[in-house]
C-alpha cells in the first residue's frame, strides 16, 4: 500500500466559478473521521476504488482560501489489508420506504431543477446536490430507496400513487434525454440499501447514457430480479459493503464489489452473482 497526501476539496471556485462552502469542508472531514471513503478514479462509479482515504483534517491555505487535506492509501497488487476496528465503509440507510434523489451541477438549469423538483414530489423528499463532484463531462443522477420499500407491483417504490409509475418513467426520459441532446456523458443510478446480518450493504445498478427503454426495462424488470437474487447475494462475502451493477440489454451485470475496509472485490470473489 501507498500512502499520500491529497486536496479532496477546497474554498477556491471552479473552472464554472463555483465555490464550495466551509461547511460543506467540514461535512467531509466529519464523513472521513467515521469511515473509509472509497478514492474513485474521477468520482466515476463504474471504476472500482483504486484507495481509500483513511483520514483527512481541514487547512488555511497561503491565500486564504480553505481545502480538505486527505491521507490516501492507495492499494497495490499484493496487499492484504484486514478489516480491523469500527471503521468501515458506510452505507447511506434509507429505512422509511422513500426514496431521495441526488444530483450534481450538471443539473442546474432551471428545465433541470423543474424536473427534478418533480421527482422529489413523487417520492416525497427534496432533491439534493451531491458534494463530491464526478469530472466533467460526466453527469450522474443517483435515486437512493431500501430494498425494503421495493414494489413487485411497480418494479420500484411501494411508496408513491398508483400513478407515479408512468410519471417517473417520463421525468427520468427527460433528464436523460436533456444530456442526450447536449451532448454530455451521463449516468443514471439506482442504489439500495440492503441489510446483511453484519452491516448495511449499497446495491447499486448504473445505466449508462440509458435511452429510454432501458429506463423502462429497469424499472419493470431489473429492480425486482435484484431483489428476487438478493439473499444469495449478500450471503456470497462476509465482508460485503458494496456491490455494483450495469445495467443493459433488459438484465443487470455484476462488474466488482467493496469490501467493508474499501478494498475492491473482484467477481470471482463473489461467484454466483
Amino acid at each position: 500500500m501507498r500512502i499520500t497526501e491529497a486536496t479532496l476539496a477546497s474554498t477556491h471556485a471552479d473552472a464554472r466559478g463555483d465555490r464550495l462552502p466551509i461547511e460543506a469542508l467540514h461535512s467531509i472531514v466529519d464523513q472521513v473521521s467515521q469511515t473509509y471513503v472509497p478514492l474513485w478514479g474521477k468520482h466515476d462509479p463504474r471504476v472500482p476504488p483504486a484507495g481509500r482515504v483513511a483520514s483527512a483534517e481541514l487547512r488555511l491555505l497561503d491565500d486564504g482560501e480553505y481545502a480538505v487535506v486527505g491521507t490516501i492509501e492507495i492499494f497495490e497488487e499484493g496487499d492484504r489489508i484486514a478489516v480491523r476496528g469500527t471503521k468501515e465503509l458506510r452505507a447511506d440507510v434509507v429505512s422509511d420506504g422513500r426514496a431521495m434523489v441526488t444530483f450534481d451541477k450538471s443539473y442546474r438549469e432551471a428545465e433541470d431543477q423543474r424536473l427534478l423538483a418533480a421527482l422529489g414530489a413523487l417520492f416525497g423528499t427534496a432533491p439534493r446536490e451531491s458534494i463530491m463532484r464526478a469530472t466533467e463531462p460526466l453527469s450522474i443522477l443517483t435515486i437512493s430507496a431500501s430494498f425494503a420499500s421495493l414494489s413487485p407491483s411497480i418494479g420500484l417504490f411501494a411508496r408513491i400513487d398508483e400513478d407515479a409509475p408512468a410519471a417517473l418513467r417520463s421525468t427520468l426520459h427527460a433528464l436523460m434525454r436533456r444530456r442526450r441532446e447536449a451532448g454530455i456523458e451521463h449516468l443514471l443510478v439506482f442504489q439500495y440499501t440492503a441489510h446483511s446480518s453484519r452491516r448495511p450493504v449499497l446495491v447499486q445498478v448504473i445505466l449508462t447514457e440509458p435511452p429510454d427503454e432501458a429506463v423502462g426495462d429497469f424499472l419493470d424488470q431489473g429492480a425486482p430480479m435484484l431483489r428476487a437474487s438478493l439473499p444469495r447475494m449478500l450471503g456470497l462475502n462476509p465482508l460485503l459493503s458494496r456491490a455494483v451493477y450495469a445495467f443493459a440489454n433488459g438484465s443487470p451485470r455484476f462488474m466488482f464489489g467493496v469490501a467493508a475496509n474499501g478494498v475492491p472485490l473482484p467477481p470471482s470473489a463473489l461467484r454466483g452473482v
